[in-house]
């Protein structure tokens, strides 16, 4: 099934524009994230609902995002759930905030 989250295209830019800012202050924005993002009109990214283990998995895509892995790579499905899904997104930008401190 696929989920997307109600939410306004520009909320959904501003969010993801917050996740680029995060994510490029670490080195870990991957590169084709830009074209990803230029090519999906108004937010519109599909990808399946996040799960318990997407929020499992948050604190170690947290970790290697600050050692400045590509976690487009490494975590290709977290990352489109990241652009799709404000839940994930919100509680992954929080995380990487709280490493920042």
């Amino acid at each position: 099934m696929v989920y997307v989250d109600k939410q306004s295209s520009a909320s959904v830019q501003a969010e993801v524009q917050a996740l680029r800012q995060c994510l490029r202050r670490c080195g870990s924005w991957p590169e084709a994230a830009d074209h990803f993002v230029a090519l999906m009109p108004g937010g519109h990214w599909h990808a399946p609902k996040p799960n318990d283990d997407d929020f499992q998995l948050l604190p170690q895509v947290v970790k290697d995002a600050t050692d400045g892995k590509d976690i487009g790579a490494q975590y290709p499905a977290f990352l489109q759930k990241l652009f799709a899904h404000t839940t994930l997104r919100q509680a992954f930008i929080e995380a990487m905030l709280k490493v920042g401190e």
